[in-house]
């Protein structure tokens, strides 16, 4: 053991030894590098690039179509809408028969209001005329 621990302590002198008696590395000498990142050279580079990217924002933004739940929200909106044109159509209808039927040539005055039809013209929620849907 003591052995050992003497041939360990002469190995370690003998590396710290040669340690110190290295010598010191020399600087890297200094070198320009002479890197444009627009220039002729990188010029196919970059269009490659930007036409990437480019295809990219164009296929996720600007192609996509409306989602499933979207175009059957906008369905059942329509159908809703299309319920209520033609109930309130047969409303006036009847009102107009019925002042027909009294030898009334004037206009029924107990006709819808005007916030009614409005309401079935433009969707407050959308902001959009109720067209949009179909």
């Amino acid at each position: 053991s003591k052995a050992s621990l003497c041939s360990f302590g002469a190995g370690a002198s003998i590396v710290l030894h040669k340690m110190a008696a290295a010598p010191a590395p020399k600087p890297a000498p200094e070198v320009e590098l002479n890197f444009e990142v627009f220039s002729q050279g990188t010029a196919a580079a970059w269009t490659t690039v930007l036409v990437g990217v480019s295809t990219l924002f164009v296929a996720n933004f600007l192609l996509k179509g409306k989602t499933f739940a979207i175009v059957e929200g906008e369905r059942r909106k329509r159908k809703k809408y299309l319920e209520l044109m033609a109930m309130v159509k047969q409303d006036v209808e009847a009102r107009k028969a019925a002042a027909a039927e009294k030898d009334n040539d004037e206009e029924p005055t107990d006709l819808p209001e005007a916030d009614r039809i409005f309401g079935l013209l433009w969707d407050d929620v959308k902001e959009a005329s109720t067209t949009t849907y179909g």
